[in-house]
């Protein structure tokens, strides 16, 4: 079953290289390394330590023609303005339109504030 698996994913990597389908991810731990104000269900929760890492995840996709970056956070929210600057930074940066670029927060109730 695993090679069925294997030979399939390889099948489909040589389809879409053919068809110049790009695609890319990339994940990055973004865990405070010091004890920080958790967001969400109350004011003034500081954090004890760490249960668990929360990420930054990135999936970029490409067809040739039109680009497209996902990013999530595992943040409760961020600013529009943030989320606006950081779009212009990076489609600046890279060659991209600003509406090709989708950032979103899980919404995390025990991460920082």
């Amino acid at each position: 079953m695993k090679n069925l698996i294997l030979c399939s994913l390889i099948i489909a990597n040589i389809f879409c290289l053919e068809a110049g389908f790009l695609a890319g991810a990339s994940r990055v731990k973004i865990t405070p390394p010091y004890r920080v104000y958790l967001a969400g269900l109350g004011n003034n929760r500081k954090s004890e330590g760490v249960h668990d890492d929360i990420y930054a995840s990135v999936l970029y996709l490409s067809d040739g023609k039109t680009k497209l970056i996902i990013t999530s956070l595992d943040l409760i929210g961020l600013f529009h303005s943030d989320v606006e600057n950081c779009r212009k930074d990076v489609a600046q940066k890279h060659n991209l339109k600003e509406t090709d670029i989708i950032i979103a927060c899980t919404h995390l109730h025990s991460g920082p504030d």
